[in-house]
């Protein structure tokens, strides 16, 4: 990989000869050993910048962010701007990706707005390094690259602008950002980045007629596991009155519905649940004493 001095805003990575080719057919990533070499001003680019790719015969392919990997960019934006996506191509992008969840009955914005959904599935939306899971207005963002963590501002402007009755949104990527071993990364944080005024934690949301108390910030993954919603659903089918040892409740959250405790009040057959996590048993017992 060689270098030119020629003076530029952004770093140009120009492609070799056809290492396009996968890229064109809308692959998201560009490895390292595609590029043939870097068009830069003074200083080569940190993890994390926004670079714009060219093919060796001069074409734009569009802009990413620079990683200091074996996937050396990320592209996001296909298209030929003299400058990297503003705030409002992010707001489009994830208004995009409503639309997509409303079509498919995940999401409504005429729904009173207590489910959870996510938002965001990195690649799957052209928005590779990014996660966003939805719950009841609260957005929780898990950035998987020192690209999206950089944006995180401009992410945050982006959600409130796609959902204007947004409540609040929570950074969890620390664990994420600390395995890439990248410049940039020991100084993230997670927490609240914004929120609407006061909106304590654990957070309520609903799931198929079940209520749930989110702790994003202490729970695992973006504090729930919203894959397994299909799941859950045929289960509770299954069990019904039956009794149930439920072997892998690691964390109250993925394991306190409703049937349980319908279960317990009215003598029906229950469930015993095992979990070895230190703050699941004191948290399920208080979820337990919750009026219906």
């Amino acid at each position: 990989m060689s270098k030119v001095a020629d003076p530029v805003d952004h770093v140009h990575v120009h492609l070799l000869p056809g290492k396009e080719k996968s890229i064109l057919r809308g692959h998201p990533w560009v490895f390292s050993g595609a590029i043939g070499k870097l068009e830069v001003d003074e200083n080569p680019p940190k993890a994390g910048d926004w670079v714009k790719v060219i093919t060796s015969a001069g074409q734009c392919l569009g802009w990413g962010h620079w990683g200091e990997s074996s996937i050396a960019v990320r592209l996001l934006q296909r298209e030929d701007s003299p400058q990297p996506p503003l705030e409002a191509w992010w707001a489009g992008q994830f208004k995009a990706c409503l639309n997509v969840r409303q079509n498919v009955g995940l999401w409504s914005p005429d729904s009173s707005e207590d489910g959870g959904f996510r938002w965001v599935h990195g690649e799957g939306d052209g928005l590779s390094g990014l996660v966003v899971d939805c719950y009841a207005g609260v957005a929780v963002v898990q950035t998987h690259s020192m690209g999206m963590h950089k944006a995180l501002s401009n992410i945050t402007a982006g959600l409130k602008a796609a959902m204007p009755s947004l409540k609040g949104v929570v950074n969890k990527s620390t664990n994420l950002l600390n395995k890439l071993n990248e410049s940039g990364a020991e100084n993230a944080q997670d927490g609240w980045v914004w929120k609407a005024g006061d909106l304590p934690l654990p957070h309520p949301f609903q799931e198929h007629g079940l209520k749930y108390q989110l702790d994003p910030i202490g729970g695992q993954k973006t504090g729930f596991f919203l894959d397994q919603r299909d799941n859950r659903k045929l289960l509770m089918e299954w069990v019904k009155d039956r009794e149930v040892l439920n072997a892998f409740s690691y964390h109250w959250r993925i394991q306190h519905g409703r049937p349980s405790r319908r279960q317990h009040e009215s003598g029906e057959p229950g469930c015993i649940k095992i979990s070895r996590g230190t703050i699941s048993a004191p948290r399920f017992h208080q979820w337990f004493r919750r009026p219906p």
